[in-house]
């Protein structure tokens, strides 16, 4: 049975053990009996010597304790993409999408970002294999202090950061966008998409609390889910910048006032 305090300790020794180099995104999973706990209770956010962070897990949740690995990368070769006219290469793993062919919605996004400056620290909540992040990467270089990687998708988040290697990278495994800590310059969202789950109720209050006054957010998704997020119109302090669609795809780009 682990106290937070062990917990955080076991965290930080396997933080040591991989180094700030490694490339891997680590999610602690703790389990009792057949029951899988939640995993914010001793979680890992890396690489790029972000450090450590816990949750206050009790004593009863981690009864008879085991840690469940990553799963594996199986890493195919770099390929050459182009998209808004840059081109780059990328390393890939099968079981996310757009290992060999970009989708719709990831060319729509770089095509509206291309001459604008992304700068400071941006969010990317369910980066895929990273293309987003590596594009913005090659165009805004040193302007962007912090690629902040987010999602529930373990792989996703493994392989984005692989693709980052030298840049400022943090890793956090969350289940929902809702958990994900505030105060970026940047938030560039692909939508999860569960049944029953009103997704666009939801944002509008992540968002607020996403990114600082002066920010923007942009959103990827079908156009049924951009119309459902705009259905009521713009909350005050939020502006459209561009709403483009694309075979069914829509992205969207929205600004926040300044204080």
């Amino acid at each position: 049975m682990f106290s937070s305090s062990e917990l955080a300790a076991m965290t930080a020794t396997v933080a040591e053990s991989l180094g700030a180099g490694s490339g891997l995104g680590v999610s602690l999973v703790l389990h009792r009996g057949a029951q899988v706990l939640a995993a914010q209770n001793a979680r890992l956010v890396r690489p790029g010597g972000a450090g450590v962070r816990s949750g206050d897990g009790t004593e009863s949740a981690q009864a008879t304790v085991s840690v469940v690995g990553l799963p594996a990368m199986d890493i195919r070769a770099g390929d050459r993409f182009n998209v808004a006219g840059q081109a780059y290469t990328l390393q890939t793993v099968y079981n996310v999408p757009e290992f060999d062919t970009l989708a719709y919605s990831t060319a729509l996004t770089a095509n509206m970002l291309r001459a604008t400056a992304v700068t400071g620290r941006v969010l990317f909540w369910n980066p895929g294999q990273g293309h987003l992040p590596a594009f913005l990467a090659q165009q805004a270089g040193p302007s962007i202090t912090e690629f902040a990687l987010a999602g529930r998708d373990l792989l996703s988040l493994r392989i984005a950061a692989h693709n980052l290697a030298g840049q400022p990278v943090t890793v956090q495994h969350e289940g929902m966008i809702t958990a994900v800590p505030g105060g970026y310059d940047w938030a560039i969202i692909t939508p999860d998409d569960d049944p029953g789950v009103a997704y666009e109720k939801l944002l509008w209050p992540a968002f607020e609390r996403l990114v600082k006054p002066g920010g923007n957010v942009v959103v990827t998704a079908v156009s049924a889910f951009i119309f459902r997020l705009l259905e009521r119109g713009t909350p005050p302090g939020w502006r459209v910048v561009e709403n483009k669609k694309r075979h069914g795809s829509r992205t969207l780009w929205l600004s926040r006032e300044r204080a």
